[in-house]
């Protein structure tokens, strides 16, 4: 497997889903989902964005499958203010059940629909998880888990 190979994958889903893929020089990704009368003007369900496209790392294919299960997971949520709030004050004990919620989902997707999964991929969903909430929250979602270091061992 070859990150070629994984940028082709991610290229893929994208386009059999209506997903457009834009390069930002930006340091984080994002999912933006349109709203439903742009979906229909557009014929696409949104965009993600990443830092580097194509791919150039591990990390950046898990992140860029993190970002499209935003989009795929069928158990995706809506943001609420709260989250909003404390994504500009960087403040991740505020974000609500619905947001942390969906961003496991969106990580267990990548898993699921990766053509491969190394420590590199799972070091990078285990530190972004622990960004969104704290180890001892994560076990409200029923989420056994062990800390190595920054890092949040899930068993699978």
């Amino acid at each position: 497997m070859t990150l070629i190979k994984a940028t082709d994958h991610i290229r893929t889903v994208a386009q059999d889903h209506l997903i457009l893929i834009d390069e930002l020089e930006i340091t984080s990704a994002e999912a933006l989902r349109y709203p439903a009368e742009l979906q229909r003007a557009y014929g696409l369900q949104g965009e993600i964005h990443l830092p580097s496209f194509p791919l150039q790392t591990w990390r950046g294919y898990a992140t860029a499958l993190h970002e499209l299960g935003h989009f795929l997971d069928p158990q995706q949520l809506p943001n609420l203010d709260q989250d909003i709030s404390a994504s500009i004050l960087g403040q991740r004990d505020m974000f609500s059940d619905n947001r942390i919620t969906s961003e496991l989902g969106a990580w267990q997707w990548a898993r699921a629909n990766a053509l491969v999964w190394n420590q590199e991929m799972d070091d990078v969903r285990n530190h972004c998880l622990l960004s969104y909430a704290h180890v001892t929250r994560w076990h409200q979602f029923g989420i056994e888990s062990v800390e190595h270091g920054r890092f949040l061992v899930l068993d699978d």
